[in-house]
Parts: C-alpha cells; structure tokens; sequence
C-alpha cells in the first residue's frame, strides 16, 4: 500500500467495503466513485480523496456505532430476560424460548464484534493514508505540508503555557555541485542519509521537516535560542565530519551545512514571521562562508 501511495496511485476498491461505495453513490461523492478504477493521481487529488473519505466514513462509523449501541442494549436486555425466565419454575415451558433467545443473544454478539473489528481496520487505514500524505517520499522525514499545521500548533502551546520555541532552517552547502558533479541519484542519496542523521541526532520531542530542495527545518519546542544554537553546532560538526562512501560509485563525498537559528519572541507573531527570520539568520551564515551557524535573538517578553 506505502509504495502505491509514493507512486501516486490508491487501492480504492480494495480498501473498502461495498457499503463504502453504496454511501459514496448515496451522499454523491461522484469524484471518488469515478476514480473507482485505480490510476495514477496528483497530490491535490489524493488529499481531496482524502477529505471526501474522510466524510464518507465518518457517515459510516456513525452508523456503525450506532448498530453497537443498539445491539448492546438488545443484548443486555436478552440477558436479563433469559435470568427473569430461569428464576422462575417455568424452565419445560420456556426452554424453546430460552434456547432460542441465546442462539440470538450469540449471533448479536458475534456481530457486535465483526462491527467493532472492521471500524478498527478502517481507522487504521485512512491513519495510515493521511500518515503518508505528512512525509516526504524521498527522505522519510515530515514534509513542509505537515510542518505548517505543527508548528502553528507548538507556537499556540508555547504562547498559552509561556514557554520558549526555536526553530533551525538548515540547507546543504553548494549541492547543486553534488548533483552536477556525480548525478541527481547520488544527491538524493546524500540528502536521505543527512535527513537520517539529522533525524537521529534530536529529541524525540523535536520534529525535522524537508522544507524544499536540500533545506531542512528543526522544530525545538520547549528550547531556547541558545540551546537551539549549541544543537545546531552540534550537527553541523556531525555532517562535517561524515563521509559518503560507495566504492561502487568511487565516492568519498563530504559536504557541510548552514545553519540559522532564531526563537519565538512576540506574543502575536505568526508562523511565517518566525519562519522567516530563520531563514534570514540561514542566510546571513551563507553569507559568512558557509558551514557555520548563525543567530538572530531578538526575543521581547510576552
């Protein structure tokens, strides 16, 4: 399933059941029942696809827990029907009833459970469809459609509860020479083992996000500027002193990073602000001759 997704490409009829597509074609989502057939889809697409089975099952589990509930409350009154009839001494007269009412009482119980299971899978399925829509294909780290809804959310906590929040946009020195010099299937090479590096060298609590290109961002909740940069000089030494090695590919690569750090500083500034001004302090460092980190701290209290 993973791959047909990096490949653009859904498993629509085999995801779902054919009460799925009975409420397609009711509630008139014609766009996912036209597109039945898999073939290969843009990005826009799958996340419209996304959203519309998003409202499709949401109709779905809807009635689906409301069957459980039903059936539960069935259930329980079957129980207390069949404990009424066996306090009394009526056990030869009502046996069929009995025997029956717990064939009944088995088979509700049977689909309670069939219900429960299959609202489980499909949860799980349309999780892991809007988990892969948040990463970047080729390096495996956040991509920057799941770093925008993050970070307004990290900058919304860390303005209710007054705590600090850094963010580092970081870029590969001179890898349009990568590329040129040893061919794009090299560079992606290079930017997958940086981004896992880089990924494996933070907290679990921090997130790093493919920006664009060869630019990465790092989000350091609760972290101040100063903490922020010592991190970022930390990596920067681990990419300097990494080797790319391929003897298949006579490669013995190092490469270096820029790194600019800043911090959350208005009570009001927004995302793109902050953003922003981390990438001017990026730029300052490419300015200073690469492979440095530089800072722009200019935080007023809130």
């Amino acid at each position: 399933m993973k791959n047909l997704i990096k490949q653009g490409r859904l498993p629509w009829p085999q995801l779902y059941s054919e009460e799925f597509w009975k409420m397609a074609r009711k509630l008139g989502f014609f766009l996912i029942v036209a597109k039945a057939d898999p073939e290969p889809l843009k990005q826009e697409e799958m996340e419209h696809f996304l959203q519309e089975t998003d409202s499709i099952l949401g109709g779905v589990n809807h009635a689906i827990e409301d069957i459980i509930v039903v059936t539960r409350n069935r259930v329980a009154d079957m129980k207390n029907s069949i404990e009424s009839m066996e306090d009394k001494d009526h056990e030869n007269l009502f046996l069929n009833e009995l025997t029956e009412l717990r064939k009944k009482n088995q088979e509700l119980e049977s689909h309670t459970k069939q219900f429960e299971e299959r609202l489980k899978k499909q949860s799980a399925l349309i999780k892991d469809l809007k988990d892969q829509i948040r990463l970047d294909p080729l390096t495996g780290v956040l991509n920057r459609r799941a770093m925008e809804p993050d970070l307004k959310k990290e900058m919304e906590r860390a303005k209710r509860y007054r705590f600090p929040l850094s963010v580092i946009m970081c870029d590969i020195d001179h890898f349009k020479k990568i590329n040129d010099t040893y061919g794009h299937k090299i560079g992606d090479r290079v930017l997958q083992k940086l981004a896992f590096n880089l990924k494996g060298s933070i907290r679990t609590s921090d997130n790093i996000y493919r920006y664009g290109g060869e630019e990465f961002l790092v989000l350091l909740p609760h972290t101040g500027c100063h903490e922020a940069a010592e991190l970022a000089e930390r990596l920067r030494q681990m990419v300097e002193s990494y080797k790319f090695i391929s003897p298949k590919h006579n490669l013995n690569l190092s490469v270096t990073m820029s790194f600019g750090v800043t911090e959350m500083r208005e009570k009001d500034e927004s995302p793109c602000v902050l953003v922003a001004r981390s990438d001017a302090a990026l730029y300052r460092a490419k300015l200073a001759g690469r492979n440095r980190v530089e800072t722009i701290y200019d935080r007023v209290p809130a």
